[in-house]
C-alpha cells in the first residue's frame, strides 16, 4: 500500500510515543534501525505484547505492567523528495525478503529511517490497551 498524504499510521509499543527519537529505536529489525508503523490499528495493537516483553526483559518496563499503547500519526507528504523503497508486488524480491525475515501475518509495514522521514509524521493520539 502506497503512502498517501493524510494517511493515518499506527505504532504499537509498551509506551506511548508522541515524539519519535530514532536513537531509541532498536537495531536488527526488518529494515534496520528505524521507527515502524502500519496502516492497521489492530496490527499495531498485536505488537504491544512483544514490545512489552522486550521492555520488561531490558528493565525499561516493570514486570507487573500489563498494558501498552497504540500511538497514531498522520503522514504528510514531504516538500522535498525522500528515498522510498516499496515492495509493490509479490515478486522475486518480495519473496526473498519474506523468506529472510518471516514476518507473522503482517498486513503492511512502514519504516521511517531518517529524521527527514520522521518529520513527515504528525502525532495524533495514543490509546492505552490492557493485554
Amino acid at each position: 500500500m502506497k503512502l498517501k498524504d493524510g494517511m493515518l499510521l499506527y505504532h504499537g509499543s509498551y509506551t506511548s510515543v508522541e515524539n519519535i527519537d530514532l536513537n531509541q529505536c532498536m537495531n536488527g529489525k526488518d529494515f534496520g534501525k528505524g521507527f515502524y508503523l502500519t496502516s492497521g490499528p489492530n496490527q499495531a495493537r498485536n505488537f504491544i505484547r512483544s514490545s512489552l516483553i522486550k521492555a520488561q526483559n531490558t528493565g525499561n518496563a516493570p514486570i507487573t505492567q500489563n498494558y501498552g499503547y497504540v500511538s497514531s500519526f498522520r503522514y504528510h507528504k514531504p516538500e522535498q523528495e525522500i528515498a522510498v523503497h516499496e515492495f509493490e508486488n509479490a515478486d522475486r524480491e518480495w519473496l526473498w525478503f519474506i523468506s529472510q525475515k518471516l514476518p507473522d501475518h503482517l498486513y503492511d509495514q512502514y519504516c521511517f529511517l531518517t529524521e527527514d522521514a520522521v518529520g513527515c509524521l504528525e502525532f495524533q493520539e495514543a490509546r492505552k490497551y490492557v493485554i
